[in-house]
């Protein structure tokens, strides 16, 4: 055997073994990703049970509290109003139903069906959504003390006592 064959042949063998490595460790890599992305899914599913279950409570108090306010209608006899607040309450109950029974592959699907069939209601809860979101971000910030004139700071209008004076000659007619 020559010396260029015996060469060609050990080549030859560490290419194939180089390969069957590389599967190995690819194959190990890619049970890893597909690990590493199975403990993902079920963390997300587990945060979203989570949030899924809070979000379902508090629709829950917010029917009952809606339900306290058509009773109270009801005692104050104003039964017509009473009537279409209860109706409210009825549908903030079934809406919390329904996002406790639901899985999350059953209200991806339900919203994109949503989405197709009705893209302006779709869109428009959308909007209501993201307000009413607004709101309740705006309202849990803790709030900012003003500077008044009983904190210490300058309140408007009081420089020097001019605009006061001025106000009071144009209140009386001066």
């Amino acid at each position: 055997m020559q010396p260029r064959e015996a060469l060609g042949r050990v080549g030859e063998q560490l290419r194939r073994r180089a390969a069957e490595v590389s599967e190995v460790v690819g194959g190990q890599a890619g049970e890893a990703a597909m690990e590493v992305g199975r403990q993902l899914r079920d963390q997300g599913q587990r945060i979203f049970e989570e949030k899924k279950g809070r979000a379902a409570s508090d629709l829950e108090s917010v029917g009952a509290a809606i339900r306290e306010a058509a009773e109270k209608l009801q005692q104050n006899e104003m039964g017509g109003a009473a009537g279409l607040v209860e109706v409210a309450a009825h549908g903030v109950d079934r809406a919390a139903q329904y996002l406790t029974e639901r899985e999350l592959d059953g209200l991806r699907e339900d919203v994109e069906d949503l989405a197709r069939s009705q893209p302006v209601l779709f869109l428009g809860g959308m909007l209501l959504t993201g307000l009413a979101l607004a709101r309740f971000v705006k309202a849990s910030r803790p709030r900012r003390h003003r500077r008044t004139e009983n904190s210490g700071g300058r309140a408007s209008g009081a420089r020097g006592g001019r605009s006061s004076s001025r106000r009071a000659r144009a209140s009386s007619g001066r």
